[in-house]
């Protein structure tokens, strides 16, 4: 087959049309406020701008595509091409969700699902129409700061006399500035929702330890972009052994656990992580977790942290017709889900939308589910879709990574139009 390269010309063309959707979308933007009563008028703006949204997304496409020298099946397994497709993909939903709400209030009073909790995640500003001062808002550095010297303690991560912290991955120390605070639940979503998702807490859990990790820099980046995750540490027996061994799991104090990689085209897999060390990130799979303390993370917020990387996971493979397949790396040698563990972790009418999203393939997630709550059902689904797009790219700066082009106008400069 040939390939997708065509002329700068075709390209050149392209960006200036991004550079008009960007103005375009910030436009729809600029005078809209937030509105307590989140009405008929305010859904129908957020589905314009979904729109704008997903266009440009599509154009970003079309940019990197024609700037590969392969074909198109090629570039699709590409890093850039399945952060491309994902985006996509959330941006899709994102405005289904938004299209739901316009025919709800076309047809009847506003659902008691309109909750605020919804309604600050669809307007923060780093992740929704760029609304000031109704989400989560900026992150609060002394939350942050707290947030990480609380973990260093709570895993007891500090070497005795250097200035290195324990990272549990790698198993080792690393210099302390090479180590970040990781949540596992993102703090852009917002007490709010977390409350809603998991139920109220306290103290609250937003910035606890037990919704994060510390690790080494360069593994947290691809945990975040969701090459690989965290899942109980169970072995692998037979048939007739399996439950009595996740019993075990379960009641076991403290609980361990190990690294699975779920993306199999991954680019750096055969990459050494650092200089010093001769671990490469491919090497980490089936990788215990190795902690200092008996202090362990919420298997909840760890399990959410799997749901999010199945969706992308889902989403990049369904793009290539190989969504079954995608499924199929989910699951153990004996037809059971990686996760391995059945438990209370996520409401089920809200796992339920996620399943229906990903498809039937995809119902092992089931066995995380608790009770259903009386919140949307969509509000995992929508949560999850936002993350995905607030995301920060993993790739290094090219034709289409270069964020600092003029054709690109981010959320904040939007902001301060508005102001």
């Amino acid at each position: 087959m040939k390939s997708l390269y065509t002329d700068p010309d075709a390209i050149r063309i392209f960006k200036e049309r991004k550079h008009e959707l960007t103005a375009d979308l910030n436009t729809a933007r600029k005078p809209w406020k937030a509105r307590g009563s989140f009405d008929l008028k305010w859904w129908r703006q957020a589905v314009k701008i979904e729109k704008i949204t997903l266009e440009r997304s599509e154009v970003d496409r079309k940019i990197s595509l024609r700037s590969f020298d392969g074909v198109e099946e090629a570039w699709e397994k590409t890093d850039e091409g399945k952060m491309i497709l994902e985006r996509i993909k959330a941006e899709q939903q994102t405005r289904e969700i938004c299209e739901d709400r316009v025919f709800q209030l076309q047809n009847g009073p506003p659902p008691r699902s309109l909750r605020s909790s919804f309604m600050k995640l669809f307007t923060t500003s780093s992740m929704g129409l760029a609304i000031k001062d109704i989400g989560a808002g900026q992150r609060n550095t002394s939350q942050q700061s707290n947030f990480r010297t609380d973990m260093i303690q709570a895993y007891e991560a500090k070497h005795p006399s250097e200035e290195w912290l324990w990272c549990p991955i790698l198993g080792d120390y690393t210099d302390e500035d090479d180590v970040q605070a990781s949540h596992l639940f993102p703090c852009m979503n917002g007490q709010d929702t977390m409350d809603a998702i998991f139920g109220k807490t306290r103290p609250e859990e937003l910035f606890s330890p037990r919704n994060g990790l510390l690790m080494c820099s360069k593994i947290e980046r691809y945990f975040d972009a969701g090459k690989f995750v965290i899942v109980p540490d169970i072995p692998s027996v037979q048939e007739n052994a399996w439950v009595s061994t996740v019993k075990g799991w379960l009641v076991r104090e403290p609980r361990e656990y190990r690294v699975r990689l779920i993306d199999p085209d991954w680019e750096m897999k055969d990459r050494r992580i650092s200089r010093g060390r001769e671990l490469t990130y491919g090497q980490l799979e089936d990788r215990k977790l190795r902690f200092r303390s008996s202090f362990r993370p919420a298997a909840r917020y760890l399990y959410f942290h799997y749901c999010v990387q199945i969706l992308r996971m889902c989403w990049q493979h369904s793009s290539q017709g190989n969504s079954s397949q995608a499924a199929a790396i989910l699951q153990a040698e004996k037809g059971k889900p990686v996760w391995g563990s059945a438990g209370r972790y996520l409401p089920r009418n809200m796992l339920l939308a996620l399943v229906e999203e990903m498809g039937h393939e995809y119902s092992f997630v089931l066995d995380g589910a608790a009770g259903s709550r009386p919140d949307d059902n969509n509000l995992l689904l929508g949560l999850l879709s936002r993350n995905v797009k607030a995301r920060p790219s993993i790739l290094n700066h090219g034709v289409f990574g270069d964020v600092s082009s003029e054709d690109e106008v981010t959320e904040t400069e939007a902001d301060s139009d508005e102001e």
